[in-house]
């Protein structure tokens, strides 16, 4: 996608990237750069992430990865000018790291750096790395100028800066609250990046520690909860790594199990349903063993009445049914979950008198109220 005609192609087509030409696709422009840099996280040791949203409608992100992304591929030189030369060539490549630890990045459904371009108005990209800094300025796709790199004593980092095209599309302001939850989203996915927040009215700087766990008690805290938040973490013989977290809540009687693979929301597939299944199986059990009346009636139906939930997983090389990638296909997945996950989860509701016996005398009541 480096010629004009893609360019003008993208730009008459820009729903086909970016979902529409109003607020979800401007607000999808911001997230693909967002997302670029907490991918990079696992790559570059990235801790931080910034995101400005301006008065005149423009967007800035910046972060503190070095940008080696830019120059892959034989581009590996510390000259400056070839550095250069392959800085301006990547930003027309649907680019992502290639890096065994980046390559969650490959198989995400996402746009990418040059669709941002192309459906700017402006577009400027900076990049620090080794005491040089890259820059590089565009219009409508086309860059106004060649890349100019100077030494500066700056630490590394990357800066993108861009506004919206209104002559592709009808809405380019961005909401704050859009933003905002998304950005809490990605935090609580990746706790070990801090991300800032501001717009002309309020900065905010949002940063978990606890990942999935704070995840679900945001979701639950304005209810009351049946239990303190139970959290499992794994990384299988894949490296796929597994991030759950589970509560019940007493109020809100509806499931809400979200489930996310690679920062992306995927809600429905092998991760969910083996999670469902795993919860209901391991309800049924503990019901059994203490040879409750309504081990029977435990369906997944019903044991997951209230449930809040959050189901993430990173996957380097993750399947989807069908072209819209929201329902994940893996076994072994699967069997993870439900040996894995499935073993904790039992544990967690032995552990006591109170904790199995709680849930079921809730679900218990849901039920007949039901």
């Amino acid at each position: 996608m480096s010629t004009v005609a893609d360019r003008d192609a993208i730009r008459r087509r820009a729903s086909m990237y970016v979902g529409n030409t109003s607020s979800r696709g401007i607000h999808q422009l911001l997230f693909e750069i967002v997302h670029n840099a907490i991918d990079s996280a696992r790559l570059e040791n990235v801790r931080h992430v910034s995101v400005m949203i301006r008065n005149d409608g423009s967007a800035t992100i910046s972060d503190d990865r070095q940008g080696n992304f830019f120059w892959k591929a034989g581009a590996l030189s510390t000259v400056p000018s070839e550095r250069a030369t392959a800085f301006e060539a990547s930003i027309h490549k649907l680019n992502r790291p290639k890096d065994s630890t980046s390559e969650v990045s490959d198989h995400s459904p996402r746009v990418g750096l040059p669709i941002v371009n192309y459906l700017s108005a402006w577009f400027s990209i900076e990049v620090i790395c080794d005491g040089i800094r890259y820059l590089q300025n565009y219009k409508e796709g086309v860059a106004v100028s060649k890349v100019e790199w100077q030494a500066c004593d700056e630490p590394n980092g990357t800066r993108i800066c861009f506004e919206p095209d209104p002559k592709v599309f009808t809405s380019v302001s961005f909401q704050r609250d859009v933003v905002l939850d998304r950005l809490r989203q990605f935090a609580f996915l990746n706790p070990a990046v801090e991300i800032a927040f501001h717009d002309h009215r309020n900065p905010n700087t949002i940063w978990s520690t606890r990942g999935v766990v704070d995840f679900v008690e945001s979701l639950n805290h304005e209810f009351p909860t049946v239990h303190d938040v139970f959290s499992w973490e794994h990384i299988d013989e894949r490296d796929v790594q597994y991030s759950i977290a589970l509560q019940y809540q007493t109020v809100v009687w509806q499931t809400r199990i979200l489930g996310f693979v690679n920062n992306d929301a995927v809600p429905a597939g092998s991760h969910v349903s083996s999670f469902v299944r795993t919860v209901t199986h391991a309800l049924k059990e503990f019901s059994q063993h203490h040879g409750l009346a309504m081990t029977s009636s435990l369906q997944s139906n019903v044991c997951c009445q209230s449930l809040t939930a959050i189901v993430s997983m990173f996957h380097k090389s993750p399947r989807f049914r069908g072209p819209t990638r929201s329902e994940l296909a893996d076994t072994v997945v699967e069997r993870v979950i439900e040996a894995h996950f499935g073993a904790a989860f039992s544990q967690f509701l032995h552990i006591g008198s109170e904790t199995g016996p709680k849930i079921l005398r809730h679900i218990a009541a849901l039920s007949k109220a039901n």
